[in-house]
């Protein structure tokens, strides 16, 4: 909402030890630009990693909890990074 963006390119794999369970680790390269008054992360290339914990519901989604971490793995002088914590809902099509 503040004008800040960031894209990435990444890979995950999902994984079914259950079924309808899935565990989906992931990492991506992507580019930052902070907007005036959000946090500063110290320069454009980031880093995230990150994995899901969900539920496949067939027709209707997979419902997951996820947590990632996004830095740049210090190849700046400042590595602030952030951590975020969410919920999601894919729907299929």
């Amino acid at each position: 909402s503040e004008g800040s963006a960031y894209g990435y390119v990444g890979l995950l794999y999902y994984i079914e030890p259950i079924k309808n369970f899935v565990i989906t680790p992931y990492t991506s390269l992507g580019l930052y630009k902070p907007a005036d008054t959000d946090e500063d992360l110290g320069g454009p290339i980031e880093f995230q990693s990150g994995i899901e914990f969900g539920y496949n519901f067939d027709e209707c989604g997979v419902a997951s909890i996820g947590i990632n971490h996004i830095s740049n793995a210090s190849i700046y002088d400042r590595n602030e990074g952030t951590e975020i914590l969410y919920l999601k809902h894919a729907f299929p099509f």
